[in-house]
């Protein structure tokens, strides 16, 4: 080392030994500096229960909805019904004109009469040894053929009154007394209301997801009524081919008064559950350039660390994170679109 080198090392020593020493940064400083900070809230992430639903629009269906029809037809000669009435199961409902039935009633009980006379005759004579069998048979069957026909005809006049299949409600009369109704011709529309289902048709897509033990929530909107944790009673086991779906229904337990056939549902279906899942707010899940998805989760350095997520299932708010985070884990929830990864941040959470 020559003298020169050597003489402007010590100089340098010098200015540097007589250059002042910085001073720690003031309170108030320190108190200036915190407050730049962005101020965050964050969320603790525990294993929690998380389910997932699909909605499809359904309608309110009773078990025993009909429409009566008779199984001859005539003119009506009794219709004791009305609109809005309870009538019970075996109650009249109508009754028809049965005067040619009844004319012809009275004519076989004449032949009958006569063959009963005609058939102990010819018993007699050929107990007598005077008769032939030939004779005897021919009158024997006449007389039982004459028997069945009274029967017959006495069963197809009890035809002439229409009953009531079950108890239930008339929500409609359609003819009127004197009108000629023929066995086609509905007189009543009857329902009974103690046993509604919830019925929909869904994609056949969905029936993988599904079973028995799936569990459904109705929402009646025009009631504002909501009914949880129903099973599926019925999975159809025909795919209608027009529009590729399937049947369910949901038996409604303790349906109210006003809850009534073709009403209006929504059917929440539980497709997915997963009783220890990780769940964040749907917004505090973000994306970068490069579509990775991604959380802000606050170390315990004070700072804000970018880590990057897979996401699950989707519901209303909830998101499923399937990996990327752990239990105990301190997301950012509020003002995480205004930070960056390293950011020191300040903690403000609402309930501390």
């Amino acid at each position: 080392m020559n003298n020169y080198t050597a003489v402007l090392l010590i100089m340098l020593g010098l200015v540097a030994s007589c250059k002042p020493k910085e001073k720690p940064a003031s309170p108030e400083a320190k108190k200036a500096e915190h407050k730049r900070m962005p101020v965050v809230s964050t969320e603790e992430v525990k294993p929690t229960l998380f389910q997932h639903f699909f909605e499809v629009q359904g309608r309110v269906k009773a078990e025993k909805d009909v429409f009566v029809n008779p199984e001859v037809g005539g003119r009506i000669t009794s219709l004791p019904v009305r609109e809005g009435q309870m009538i019970k199961r075996g109650q009249l409902i109508a009754r028809f004109d049965n005067s040619t039935v009844d004319a012809s009633i009275e004519e076989l009980k004449t032949r009958l009469e006569n063959a009963k006379y005609m058939y102990e005759k010819q018993k007699q004579l050929y107990e007598k040894g005077v008769g032939t069998e030939v004779a005897l048979k021919a009158a024997e069957t006449q007389y039982k053929a004459l028997q069945k026909s009274i029967a017959r005809i006495h069963t197809t006049r009890k035809k002439f009154g229409l009953y009531a299949p079950f108890t239930g409600y008339v929500e409609k009369v359609f003819p009127v007394m004197g009108q000629v109704a023929g066995p086609q011709t509905p007189i009543i529309h009857l329902i009974n209301m103690t046993h509604l289902t919830a019925k929909t048709s869904l994609s056949e897509v969905y029936l993988k997801d599904i079973d028995k033990n799936t569990k459904v929530n109705l929402f009646f909107p025009a009631l504002d009524l909501r009914m949880e944790g129903l099973p599926i009673k019925r999975i159809g086991r025909i795919v209608n081919p027009k529009d590729r779906t399937i049947d369910i229904e949901v038996d409604i337990p303790n349906p109210p008064s006003n809850l009534i056939p073709n009403l209006m549902v929504v059917l929440e279906v539980n497709d997915y559950t997963n009783s220890s899942a990780l769940v964040v707010p749907t917004w505090a899940v973000l994306k970068d350039y490069r579509d990775n998805y991604f959380v802000y989760i606050v170390g315990d350095d004070g700072r804000a660390h970018k880590q990057i997520v897979k996401r699950g299932r989707q519901y209303k708010n909830s998101t499923e994170i399937v990996s990327g985070l752990k239990s105990g884990d301190k997301i950012v929830l509020r003002g995480a679109r205004a930070i960056a990864d390293g950011d020191a941040v300040q903690v403000r959470n609402t309930n501390n």
